[in-house]
């Protein structure tokens, strides 16, 4: 999904241009071309103008000493994380000529308050207002920037243009303070991080780095590119496993790693660690992160990431070439066990009895969700979790995570919050930071949905049907299973096998297979079309959702429901149009299914008629 329009704010300009402007005058350019910018959702304090006053010129002057003055100098570019980068200089390298651009983080801070250790990612102020004293570590701003550009931006991926962080702090003196403690993990970087007494440094830096000679070429590259919020998908997943340095984690993803690799170094007793969070908010990647942090930490190659779901399986093992075996069919002795959608294990106590008594695991870490819980008999909720240790008699220590930022909500953590209350399902009523960059548009029929997605696809994208089950499957993707004869629109079901070709490739006969929802947990796409059937309809007469699971062809999902209340589900002739239930030694026909959405965990709010 491309959002990066004409309209976002930056100043840029040549760096002589520059030279001879006061702090005052600097900032007041600066101002009328960024509030030229009337889509923009950046506002400025005085602070921050202050900031510009004092900062700004000083690092002119050094780029100009540097003898860089041809440069072009890119300033507060706003990205789509409703953030800016303080700076971004552009040239072509020394001795390479390639495009290259480095990205430059300036501050004004003179120390940091060393008591602080609750984060790795954050640091706290001295002298400055609580409300403010906590900010993001240098080290981690820039390379958030780095990462989200190489992912995101359409001319600064694939390597096309060189991508180096600096940070410049001019008032700082003690430079170790910011790589002691918690922050030593950052040592490797220390040498491009510049402080007070460093100018030489720096200008030597820069002069070896670029050629002096006009950048508009690279500037270009920089301000005329694409963002697209989708594509740090399964995809990358290999470079987490790959990545020597920082991994391009979000913020409260790197701190819960912190936390749980302090958590790797307790040998002596077993650990079940829950990390939850909605859809899209990156459980599958920050595991896959844990399962190399613990190998890099323990040195056990006794570890193990498991899968509860066939698609997911299939996507992790052809991209990583990890094969993730089924929690459920676990062999051998583990130290640590991960649980992808672990909201989907059936008999939860019987599952984690087994691989801490069998497997001998030490630390089992789950990753679920409660709202993604889908069967009856799905039983990895949170409480569940909870009860497990409460009543364990392998004393167990409990952690709880939760990760709440969505990628592809512009960063915010509201994306499941306001799809419940779109559809009143599970009503939140929350007051939301205003997402202005979503384009809705009202189409007549599925083909016209189509058409859209064709073009998604011919742009590269990725691109998917999805429905309900309310179409046999007949597990051939030769047949029309999907038939709506009023609309003149017919599709198969997607296949049973290579479904890691059928997620993985951008191509338009994986997109007329349509996915079932259920198929859909835990995937990426850029953009799908949805078919809402007769199995979910919206009652104006009693103002609520009504389910009808006749209109269900999911055997698995009715034989279960049924199950539980004292029934056994009898096979469904193709001519009915209901399903038949036996129970009390009587035969009934189940014709009513209301899921009351004010509490989808818990059994009582389900009702059937018979």
């Amino acid at each position: 999904m491309k959002i990066r329009g004409d309209n976002d704010a930056f100043f840029y300009d040549k760096t002589l241009n520059l030279k001879h402007l006061t702090g005052d005058e600097l900032a007041g350019e600066m101002l009328k071309k960024l509030e030229s910018y009337g889509d923009s959702n950046i506002a400025f304090n005085n602070n921050e103008i202050l900031s510009w006053k004092k900062s700004l010129p000083l690092l002119i002057k050094l780029i100009i000493n540097a003898g860089l003055g041809e440069l072009d100098l890119i300033l507060e570019y706003e990205t789509p994380l409703n953030a800016r980068i303080d700076a971004i200089l552009t040239g072509y390298h020394l001795e390479t000529n390639k495009p290259t651009a480095i990205i430059i983080e300036l501050k004004q801070w003179d120390s940091i308050d060393l008591d602080f250790d609750e984060s790795v990612t954050e640091v706290r102020l001295k002298n400055v207002s609580e409300k403010t004293n906590i900010r993001s570590h240098p080290i981690v701003q820039t390379h958030t920037y780095k990462k989200h550009l190489i992912y995101n931006h359409s001319n600064l991926g694939n390597n096309q243009v060189d991508l180096i962080e600096i940070q410049y702090l001019h008032n700082y003196i003690n430079k170790n303070e910011l790589f002691s403690n918690q922050y030593s993990i950052y040592e490797s970087r220390k040498n491009h991080c510049f402080v007070r007494g460093e100018e030489d440094e720096l200008i030597e830096f820069l002069k070896s780095t670029f050629k002096n000679c006009i950048s508009r070429g690279v500037t270009k590259q920089v301000i005329e590119g694409q963002y697209s919020m989708e594509k740090l998908g399964y995809e990358n997943l290999v470079n987490v496993l790959n990545d020597d340095g920082l991994s391009p984690l979000l913020d409260e993803q790197r701190d819960i790693s912190a936390k749980i690799s302090k958590i790797f170094k307790d040998n002596e007793r077993k650990h079940l660690i829950m990390i939850s969070g909605d859809c899209g908010t990156g459980k599958t990647y920050l595991g896959l992160y844990l399962l190399k942090q613990f190998i890099d930490i323990s040195g056990s190659k006794n570890a193990v990431f498991t899968a509860t779901s066939r698609i997911i399986n299939a996507i992790i093992s052809g991209h990583t070439e990890i094969k993730a075996p089924y929690v459920n069919r676990l062999y051998g002795i583990f130290d640590l066990v991960i649980i992808d959608e672990a909201h989907r294990i059936h008999d939860l106590d019987e599952v984690l009895d087994r691989l801490y008594k069998v497997n001998e695991v030490r630390f089992v870490i789950v990753l679920q969700d409660d709202r993604q819980r889908v069967r009856i008999k799905e039983e990895g909720l949170k409480k569940n979790f909870k009860n497990y240790v409460e009543k364990s008699k392998n004393q167990i220590e409990l952690h709880q995570e939760y990760l709440s930022v969505q990628k592809r909500s512009m960063y915010q953590s509201s994306y499941v919050d306001r799809i419940n209350d779109l559809f009143s399902i599970i009503p939140q009523k929350k007051t939301y930071k205003q997402i202005d960059r979503y384009e809705i548009q009202m189409l007549n029929t599925l083909n016209e949905i189509d058409l859209i997605l064709d073009k998604y696809i011919d742009s590269e994208e990725k691109a998917q049907w999805f429905a309900p089950f309310c179409w046999e499957w007949t597990k051939d993707v030769r047949n029309h299973d999907v038939i709506i004869p009023e609309e003149n629109f017919y599709k198969p079901w997607n296949p049973i096998n290579e479904q890691f070709r059928w997620y993985s490739e951008i191509k338009k006969c994986h997109k007329d297979r349509i996915g079932c929802i259920y198929t859909a947990q835990g995937l990426d796409f850029d953009y799908v079309g949805y078919i809402f059937w007769n199995d979910l309809v919206w009652s104006n007469q009693s103002n609520e959702w009504i389910v009808d699971l006749n209109q269900s062809h999911d055997k698995q999902f009715i034989r279960e429901i049924v199950e539980t209340y004292g029934g056994q589900l009898k096979n469904r002739a193709p001519q009915e149009d209901y399903w038949t239930v036996y129970r009390d030694g009587e035969i009934y026909r189940l014709n009513r299914f209301i899921y009351e959405f004010g509490n989808p965990n818990e059994v009582k709010e389900i009702h059937i008629g018979y």
